[in-house]
């Protein structure tokens, strides 16, 4: 009987792990603080609109869709600078030694997969 708890209280600590790495993995919340905390400033970019209404990720609704444009509109002109800011950013030419520190990375991943 105490075998089978054991056993029991281990697939439910288990489980627990598994659930709070899939919670920690989708929390948008905690991965953009971690995110601004760890980048510099004109380097990370959250491009989140705020949504009139919530919606599931396989909304089919048309009324629902055309809200969600609309919405994604407003957005772009209130944060019309961030994506210049962004563009700017993303448009930069990289440095030799940010080149070279690339190509280093990338023949250790193909070297040392693991």
């Amino acid at each position: 009987m105490e075998m089978e708890n054991n056993k029991d209280v281990t697939l439910s600590s288990l489980k627990h792990k598994i659930l709070r790495l899939i919670d920690s993995a989708t929390d948008t919340e905690m991965i953009h603080r971690l995110m601004q905390d760890m980048l510099p400033d004109p380097v990370y970019y959250r491009l989140n609109p705020i949504l009139t209404d919530y919606s599931t990720i396989d909304e089919t609704r048309p009324e629902k869709l055309e809200q969600m444009k609309q919405d994604a509109q407003i957005y772009l002109r209130k944060n019309d600078h961030k994506f210049r800011m962004a563009i700017e950013q993303l448009q930069k030419q990289r440095s030799y030694y940010q080149l070279l520190k690339d190509r280093i990375n990338l023949q250790t991943k193909v070297y040392w997969p693991f």
